[in-house]
């Protein structure tokens, strides 16, 4: 054990000592530009301890971890930033408070949220994940919207790091780059490198999009675990990649452990994003100072940029502070100071003084409903119709069987289906490596087999299920509804009607089997080229030929006017008025409410 701890030791101090020295005043990010005395006088009276403890970033599951001990960690100085999940808003922001208060310096506060950041919490209802983003240009009215939600939640929970996918970034994002927050770009894939035996670098594309990044402002990048051992990268290497071959000099992140924060930050990078508990690896740290290891000098080159971008954040906010508080001045209007959240989505600001209640209420599930349909309405995308299958038409002639690729419930999407038809149901499940075996259905006439997947279907991996599904499509016609990210499609053509989805939850499963029907139609188009059948822009609408499925909100009646109906269905079927009753509530084109109540007749019996 002590001859591999002192290989160890050797090691990160050749990587340490060969690493090119880095002078502290940059000036190609934007927090790199603040010059401040605090930051000097502040670095200078810093102890070990605390320059330690501002490399580490928290990534917290409020399920898995007792969150009562964050302030205590931040009063030892144990981390500098910390991203809260799985916790209820109120407790967040009670929990904040206790943060900044018992911390010299302002922790980074993170999500990797992208839409808007009710998914970070318990009880704020689910919201549509960063997949969705792509297919809406920044110019599009619906992603707009859910910019400007976004930034004022971030702004009322006081959230000013980001960690956003670099998929997002394929094009000009201007709106994903908004001042005001540190962006921090992750999701490195393999395939942005290019590697000979010793060697790792940038495919042109890659680095051409990632020196764009720089150049517009981004605050740093993430390595993850997985990056670094899906292309076999050791320290020395990231180093290379990132400050070498990009001349980046801004905050590099990495994911951490006891073990690799050493080697971590031999290989430059800044700040150690630590999964609940920072005692080990800043125990680690503490260490490797007192054994020589780590010295003041590479301590004080990364805590100085850390403490640049926490005054460039104090000033992003004083700036906006002061913003509003002029037009307030010029409004002679109140200028909230607790931060509440403006109205959004037509709703009316409560007259209230509590802003955790104010900002409660916009995290109510109940106001996202109608935005998330919409958002999944316009990504969406019919990528062929086949002999224009779509929408089904003459019902009585065909016979339906739903096909589900593994073992996922389907459940949401066999209801609405059977709002329309019946049908029959097969599970066709994946073994222990991924791998189908083979998809055998008798043909049947007037058959019509609707195949659902929620994963990638790769050429060589499905190459058997591929085959059988387009030899299940030479007698009977075929639709698959794929739900996932769009780059899952490379594998197909147009041999069969494709619907994709690129999310697999409870309302696409619905929209999917309304889709079908006629009861909505895919409005997306594809973002990005996938194949050469499936170009970018690709995607077909449906004519609206059968009434929908919706939610009250989106005919413009509150939920709670129709919870009586039930209470009175009952009681009539109590008082034998009737022996039951299906009652149907719609109104422009759409059904809102839909449920049976009691028996066919007073027997009883069905």
């Amino acid at each position: 054990m002590k001859r591999t701890f002192l290989g160890l030791v050797l090691a990160l101090l050749v990587l340490v000592g060969c690493r090119r020295e880095v002078s502290l005043d940059w000036s190609d990010t934007p927090y790199l530009n603040v010059t401040s005395a605090w930051v000097d006088s502040t670095l200078q009276g810093m102890s070990t301890e605390q320059k330690i403890g501002q490399l580490i970033y928290l990534d917290v599951d409020a399920g898995e971890v007792d969150v009562d001990q964050l302030p205590n960690w931040i009063r030892r100085n144990l981390f500098g930033g910390v991203e809260l999940h799985n916790l209820p808003v109120e407790a967040y922001l009670e929990l904040y408070e206790q943060l900044t208060g018992f911390s010299a310096i302002a922790p980074l506060l993170g999500t990797d949220e992208q839409l808007l950041l009710n998914n970070q919490f318990t009880g704020a209802g689910e919201v549509p994940g960063y997949e969705v983003l792509r297919y809406f240009s920044e110019y599009d009215s619906l992603r707009h919207l859910s910019r400007e939600i976004f930034n004022r939640q971030l702004q009322g929970l006081h959230i000013n790091t980001q960690f956003s996918s670099v998929e997002l970034f394929t094009e000009d994002v201007e709106d994903l780059l908004a001042p005001g927050h540190l962006q921090f770009v992750k999701g490195m894939s393999g395939t942005a490198l290019v590697q000979t035996a010793d060697t790792a670098y940038w495919n042109s594309t890659t680095h051409q999009q990632l020196v764009r990044l720089q150049n517009e402002g981004v605050a740093g990048f993430l390595v993850s675990d997985n990056f670094m051992e899906l292309n076999h990268l050791s320290p020395a290497q990231i180093a290379d990649l990132y400050r070498t071959q990009l001349d980046f000099k801004g905050l590099l992140i990495a994911e951490s452990n006891e073990t690799s924060a050493l080697p971590l930050l031999a290989g430059t990078v800044d700040l150690l994003r630590v999964k609940n508990d920072p005692l080990p690896v800043f125990r680690s740290l503490l260490a490797a100072y007192h054994s020589g290891i780590l010295s003041d000098r590479e301590l004080d080159i990364r805590v100085a940029k850390v403490l640049q971008a926490k005054e460039w954040l104090r000033l992003q906010k004083q700036a906006r502070e002061e913003a509003a508080q002029l037009a307030a001045n010029e409004g002679n209007i109140a200028y909230d100071q607790a931060g509440v959240l403006s109205p959004v989505l037509g709703k009316e600001k409560t007259d209230t003084t509590s802003a955790v209640v104010s900002i409660e209420e916009h995290f109510d599930k109940s106001d996202w409903r109608l935005l998330n349909r919409e958002f999944y309405e316009k990504s969406s995308v019919l990528l062929y119709n086949r002999n224009k299958l779509l929408p089904f038409k003459d019902l009585y002639r065909y016979f339906y069987r739903l096909v589900h690729l593994g073992d996922d419930s389907r459940e949401e999407l066999e209801a609405a289906f059977s709002h329309y038809a019946d049908y029959s149901r097969y599970y066709h499940l994946a073994d222990d490596r991924g791998h189908y075996s083979r998809l055998r259905i008798s043909p049947a006439k007037g058959e019509v087999c609707i195949v659902t997947v929620n994963q990638s279907l790769e050429r060589s991996r499905d190459s058997i299920l591929l085959a059988d599904l387009k030899q299940l499509a030479k007698d009977r016609e075929v639709v698959l509804i794929h739900f996932g990210k769009m780059e899952g499609l490379q594998a197909l053509d147009t041999t069969f009607t494709i619907l994709h989805f690129p999310e697999f939850n409870a309302t696409t499963q619905s929209l999917a089997a309304q889709v079908l029907f006629g009861g909505a139609s895919p409005e997306g188009k594809l973002p990005l080229d996938i194949n050469a059948y499936f170009p970018r822009g690709l995607g077909e609408s449906l004519p609206v030929t059968r009434l929908a499925y919706q939610i009250p909100e989106a005919v413009g009646i509150a939920p709670e006017k129709l919870v009586g109906i039930d209470a009175i269905a009952k009681s009539a079927i109590a008082e034998g008025a009737f022996p039951g009753c299906q009652v149907v509530v719609a109104k422009n084109g759409a059904i809102i409410y839909s449920k049976a109540f009691g028996y066919h007749d007073y027997s009883h019996q069905q």
